[in-house]
């Protein structure tokens, strides 16, 4: 597999995501998101945080399997 090249963190998050990246507007977002007392945010971002650092954990193990070959 060949080594990506990114120029921009945009460009990255679109490959990622395989869709163009927008931030989200104000009224998109969860309330607890806007305001931490609104609710209980772990229940809300842990599950977002878990599946970022398993994506990490993935592109890692990639990167290391590319240099051992």
């Amino acid at each position: 597999m060949a080594s990506m090249i990114f120029f921009s963190p945009d460009s990255e998050l679109e490959y990622a995501l395989k869709e163009a990246w927008k931030p989200f507007r104000q009224n998109e977002l969860h309330p607890v998101i806007c305001n931490p007392t609104d609710g209980d945010s772990d229940e809300y971002l842990l599950p977002i945080v878990l599946a970022d650092l398993h994506y990490c954990n993935f592109l890692n193990a990639l990167y290391l399997d590319n240099e051992t070959s």
